[in-house]
């Protein structure tokens, strides 16, 4: 708890409202997957590269940009952007097709295979036809 001597005199507690809206199952689609990736080679086209070996046109998920600290740097980066080991890449099912959970554990087999290393994963949903993760561009 914060002692109240820290407190700005004029400061008012901060009102936190909470939805209790339900989805049902229904409403909840598996849309694709963020796989965090630790890579010394810092360039991500090389990184976006590899991926797309990884994962060639006939799978469920492709690849559809890569960020780094949080900055899209595929595609199309910025050459003064600095990029740490840390990437987020973002795997999306391809138009109207159905990913499932299987899609994303074949994805992760084949960068494993690649000899890229996995930090950890993300399942991207949505819910009632709205993506409940962030976007980017």
């Amino acid at each position: 708890e914060l002692a109240s001597s820290h407190l700005p005199k004029d400061s008012k507690p901060i009102q936190i409202r909470l939805s209790n809206t339900a989805f049902s199952s229904q409403d909840k689609v598996l849309d694709g997957v963020d796989v965090f990736i630790c890579s010394a080679n810092r360039d991500p086209n090389a990184l976006a590269s590899r991926l797309k070996q990884v994962a060639p046109g006939d799978t469920q998920l492709e690849l559809v940009y890569i960020t780094n600290r949080g900055i899209k740097v595929y595609p199309n980066p910025l050459p003064e952007t600095f990029c740490t080991d840390h990437w987020r890449c973002r795997f999306l099912k391809k138009d109207q097709s159905k990913c499932q959970p299987s899609d994303i554990i074949s994805l992760l087999q084949k960068i494993c295979s690649a000899k890229l290393e996995i930090i950890k994963t993300e399942n991207l949903y949505s819910f009632s036809g709205s993506a409940n993760y962030s976007q980017i561009g």
